[in-house]
């Protein structure tokens, strides 16, 4: 059966609350109107949380529940109940109900106007002891680090209250790593770079002194800050791990030096052969420097794909549409042309497979835009051997580059659908225009 809303209710030790909190859900879902499903899943609870689950869950058909013989983790088992879900919109809540559940129909009709993901951005009503201060203190530091280490324009992301639009959230969660708390974090960051729409509503947070929180602060503070580590490190750069790829700002001054006094050259060149007001996706887009200084001007419908978390916020910072992306794995979405500047050489050895990928997705067009002049390429191995190190370190890619004999091999599979191909000035760069239709 289909509902409106499935609402995952997570559980580890939660016998003392669990059945006064489901009726209190109840109670809302009933008045707003919704059609809803619960899914209980116990994380491996020492105490009698399964038999007060098995007793909510006798007679009543839209409930469901799982057991774990193990502990997973708070972040595994939300994301096992999101799996298992049947609603349009699926999502949890703390059971503690420290934000009430009061707050579940505005946080839906978020998702009806126009959000992907809706949570509740939690404001602390503090009870004055050292307790409750130290943890709100420890919560507020948090929230900074992550917001600045990630570059995320958020103010809450470990929120427990958090819903989603099913299949907009299925294919982040399948991309997470994490199974606990650190998974909280992990999954907006991932949906804020995959371009997903967020809306935080406010939502005020008191804490219960009646329960016994889950959440040991010093070791899994610890544990937080290393998962934030790990991920950072692993998503920042995307597969780009040389420094070029560290920050826009290191990015272009590294552009600017290598193509010295034809640094522009190679933006005016591709830009003169996109058209006014057409549907473009630019793979690898970097800084997003060509369609900000050049093609902006020209009514674009502009899509920037790239692997690299710090350039799509910058992109994103910048009101430019940018979305994360693996040419290798993630589906190609269709446009009218397809654009991807220096950065082919990148899928050596699956050069091919990429190339098929694009031509597959491209309507009218596709322009490339690959570096052929290398110093790493020289003839002299003394001279080929330092370079090879140093791109090494810079790019952290292959050191397997075009020359003009290889690409030209490679464009021939597309030989019959070639319009027209050039140098750029200087030479380093030639540029290849496709015609798909």
């Amino acid at each position: 059966m289909n509902y409106d809303v499935s609402i995952v209710i997570a559980c580890y030790n939660e016998e003392g609350i669990l059945l006064e909190s489901v009726k209190e859900i109840q109670e809302v879902m009933q008045q707003a109107r919704y059609s809803c499903e619960f899914i209980f899943i116990d994380d491996a609870s020492k105490d009698k949380t399964k038999e007060v689950i098995t007793q909510i869950v006798k007679g009543n058909p839209n409930m469901v529940y799982r057991f774990h013989q193990r502990n997973v983790g708070r972040g595994g088992t939300v994301a096992e109940g999101i799996r298992m879900a049947n609603g349009r919109i699926v999502g949890f809540l703390d059971i503690d109900l420290e934000v009430d559940a009061k707050y579940i129909p505005i946080i839906i009709q978020a998702l009806d106007d126009s959000s992907d993901i809706a949570t509740g951005y939690r404001f602390h009503k503090l009870i004055i002891d050292p307790v409750s201060l130290f943890r709100h203190l420890v919560s507020i530091a948090g929230r900074k680090l992550i917001s600045f280490l990630l570059n995320l324009p958020l103010h809450d992301t470990e929120t427990g209250y958090k819903f989603f639009k099913r299949d907009k959230i299925l294919p982040i969660i399948a991309k997470t790593k994490s199974k606990g708390w650190f998974w909280d974090t992990e999954v907006m960051a991932l949906s804020y770079y995959y371009g997903l729409k967020i809306k935080e509503v406010p939502c005020v947070s008191i804490r219960r002194c009646d329960k016994v929180s889950s959440v040991k602060i010093f070791k899994d503070s610890f544990e937080h800050l290393l998962q934030l580590y790990k991920f950072r490190k692993r998503v920042w750069s995307g597969n780009n791990k040389g420094i070029i790829y560290r920050h826009p700002l290191v990015y272009q001054f590294f552009m600017r030096l290598i193509y010295g006094k034809y640094f522009k050259a190679r933006y005016e060149a591709i830009s003169q052969h996109v058209p006014e007001a057409v549907q473009l996706v630019e793979l690898c887009c970097g800084d997003c420097r060509l369609y900000q200084n050049y093609l902006r001007s020209k009514n674009i419908d502009y899509l920037g794909l790239d692997i690299s978390p710090g350039f799509i916020t910058n992109g994103l910072n910048k009101g430019i549409n940018v979305k994360l992306f693996d040419l290798s794995n993630d589906p190609l979405p269709q446009a009218e042309y397809i654009l991807i500047q220096a950065s082919l050489y990148q899928f050596i050895p699956l050069e091919k497979e990429v190339l098929n990928k694009i031509f597959s997705a491209a309507l009218k067009g596709v322009i490339f835009a690959e570096p052929v002049l290398n110093v790493s390429s020289c003839s002299k191995p003394f001279i080929s051997g330092i370079v090879k190190r140093i791109s090494r370190f810079l790019t952290g890619s292959t050191t397997k580059r075009f020359d003009e004999k290889s690409l030209d091999d490679l464009f021939t599979i597309y030989a019959d659908k070639l319009k027209t191909k050039f140098k750029i000035s200087g030479g380093r760069e030639i540029i290849g225009i496709f015609k798909t239709n």
